[in-house]
């Protein structure tokens, strides 16, 4: 679960960058709103730096010392996540007469072993080993599926280990960077985690760059299964060089965007990995393409879209294919339930009726569907994964897949078959959840956000320490990605969403303008703990003020730091 992870993972982002060509005032016109999971407080603290020779606004990670995000008053740059592949997994045969040796194109090796210790606050230190092959460590004491489909040791191959961290020197030379030249310089020192990079500048210049250690691997070697670790055929066989990494510098489109889709080809191929459905992307790309010249109050209306064509093109095929079944119920409740699916739009403003009943009947078709085949502990899985996302589309269209079948039963089921059941069990569910009156079956009842702190866990303590619970606005991978998990509750708290949303325009650098979630202090005390949540749910901005005389004029507070 999201909620109970030590640190907010990186799920998404989206950012998009303008050159002059393409916008009103002729400047770069950039924007990014990174995706990740919620907390309290804010993952980002926005910080402004003035010392002789740089002037720096950036978004910092608590104990991280640069900011992974920013710009001064000659370069901006933004992040998403590239998604790409950069682990693979490796069944070891060990060696049956000695446990301590696996094999290798070279005989047997020995395991390198390596003891640790975790402390443990007010008990006993837990000591345990760790086994390590020429790939990387053994992973089968630590992920107990492991064991359900594999017996042999298998071990991990994973980039980011096999390189020291540059992040530190990335993010430096990023706030210092001066032009184009100064950045990629810097990008190209990146190894992992995968990212995708995006620029503009003063000067006019836009520019993404996917930067991280790709691996090359043999063509015959499909990353996604278990591979052959002692023969070594399936190993990688090196890296390939920034240059030839997926990159657009000054298009002539004028216009570069990143929503953790699919990069383009590099050297004939398309660099493995786990993408997101490229709904996110299609619809900046179809905004983009609506006006010649772009403004702020575009970019913020694009951060603020809560409106998913694809689910709306689901929604409206669930429709046809249940009301075309002559056992589909006549009763008012089901009438008014599929009229919500014919007229969506794939709005996901919280007085929608729509998307309540859309996920509610996703989720029912999924597990009448595949979960007989899967069994529940896969399917819980398969949902929060990004494949069950990328395969809606490919799925619901197909009327001949096997999946359709529950092979539980002796009839065989049809896809049409599936959707009723699934939209009778849904329809009865929202009612026992709900009530009977399908226009009470507002998005913003089912769909919330809650900032939750460590300590507010725990009841009462939330009421002190959380933020929320909010309506919220957004869902599956609308841009304004409000992400949650499908389940059969019905209830989708937020667990993830735009930990930021910032737009730089480079016609007035020193007023770009950003918003975070709940607040800028950690203190539950502070004026500032929440005074930004309302204006977060609502899509509203606030001044990055880089102006010194306007900082000294409005300035309300002021703490001096004096070392002895």
């Amino acid at each position: 679960m999201l909620n109970l992870l030590p640190v907010a993972p990186w799920i998404g982002s989206n950012a998009f960058v303008a050159a002059p060509t393409r916008t009103q005032n002729g400047k770069v016109l950039f924007g990014n709103d990174t995706h990740i999971a919620y907390a309290q407080p804010s993952v980002w603290y926005e910080a402004h730096l003035e010392y002789p020779g740089q002037s720096f606004y950036g978004n910092f990670l608590a104990g991280f010392p640069f900011a992974a995000i920013g710009h001064n008053q000659k370069i901006a740059w933004g992040l998403t996540i590239l998604e790409q592949d950069d682990v693979d997994f490796y069944i070891e045969k060990q060696n049956p007469e000695n446990e301590n040796e696996y094999l290798t194109p070279d005989g047997w090796a020995t395991y390198e072993i390596r003891k640790e210790t975790v402390k443990v606050k007010g008990g006993d230190d837990v000591h345990f080993e760790v086994k390590h092959t020429r790939h990387g460590p053994v992973m089968n004491s630590v992920m107990e599926d492991l064991t359900e489909v594999e017996r042999n040791p298998v071990s991990m191959f994973w980039v980011h280990t096999k390189f020291p961290s540059t992040l530190l020197h990335v993010t430096y030379e990023l706030a210092h960077a001066q032009n184009i030249t100064d950045a990629e310089g810097a990008v190209a020192k990146i190894i992992s985690p995968g990212l995708n990079v995006m620029y503009g500048d003063a000067d006019g210049n836009i520019a993404w760059w996917a930067a991280a250690k790709l691996m090359k691997r043999k063509p015959h070697v499909n990353p996604v299964l278990f591979l052959d670790g002692s023969s070594g055929k399936d190993d990688i066989i090196g890296y390939y060089d920034f240059k030839d990494n997926p990159h657009s510098i000054n298009p002539a489109s004028g216009f570069l965007y990143s929503a953790n889709n699919q990069p383009d080809s590099m050297q004939g191929i398309l660099y493995p990995g786990y993408y997101v459905p490229d709904d996110r992307a299609q619809k900046i790309v179809t905004y983009a393409g609506l006006k010649e010249k772009l403004t702020v109050a575009d970019f913020k209306e694009w951060q603020g879209d809560v409106i998913s064509n694809e689910h709306a093109r689901c929604a409206h095929s669930f429709f046809e294919w249940i009301q075309s079944n002559p056992s589909v119920g006549k009763d008012q409740v089901s009438i008014q339930a599929l009229n919500a699916l014919k007229n969506w739009n794939g709005s996901h403003e919280v007085n929608d009726i729509g998307p309540t009943v859309y996920y509610k009947l996703l989720y029912h078709m999924w597990q009448m569907s595949v979960a007989d085949e899967l069994g529940e502990k896969p399917f819980l899985t398969f949902l929060n994964t990004h494949l069950m996302k990328n395969a809606i589309r490919v799925f619901i269209y197909n009327e001949q897949s096997e999946w359709w079948d529950h092979i539980k039963t002796e009839a065989k089921e049809t896809r049409n078959d599936i959707m009723l059941q699934a939209f009778k069990r849904s329809i009865e569910q929202l009612q026992h959840q709900l009530g009977n009156n399908v226009n009470d079956w507002s998005w913003g009842r089912v769909h919330t956000l809650e900032h939750i702190n460590p300590v507010g866990r725990q009841k009462p303590l939330n009421e002190f320490f959380n933020v929320g619970p909010l309506a919220a606005p957004g869902g599956m991978e609308t841009l304004n990605n409000s992400g949650f998990q499908l389940n059969a509750d019905g209830l989708y708290p937020a667990t993830f969403g735009p930990s930021m949303r910032v737009i730089i325009d480079f016609a007035d650098i020193e007023h770009s303008i950003s918003i975070n979630p709940t607040g800028q202090s950690g203190i539950f005390s502070s004026e500032h703990y929440d005074d930004q949540a309302l204006d977060y749910i609502n899509c509203k901005y606030r001044k990055q003020m880089m102006n010194k005389k306007e900082i000294t004029e409005t300035g309300k507070n002021k703490l001096i730091l004096s070392p002895r």
